[in-house]
């Protein structure tokens, strides 16, 4: 689903106007940065959900 959305995201609507073609790349922006951010964010707070207080694979 993702690689669909990805690859229909390239190929906006040709009925957009040049406010809303921009408006259309922002949102992709946000959007593109909010994926990327979110696993990283999920990541780096992982230690915070496990139950010894200490990440899974930090045991050394």
């Amino acid at each position: 689903m993702t690689v669909v959305t990805l690859v229909i995201s390239f190929f906006p609507s040709s009925k957009l106007t040049a406010a809303d073609n921009r408006v259309y790349q922002i949102v992709l922006i946000v959007c593109f940065i909010v994926s990327m951010a979110a696993p990283l964010i999920i990541y780096s707070n992982r230690h915070r959900w496990s139950s010894n207080g200490k990440a899974t694979g930090d045991e050394k």
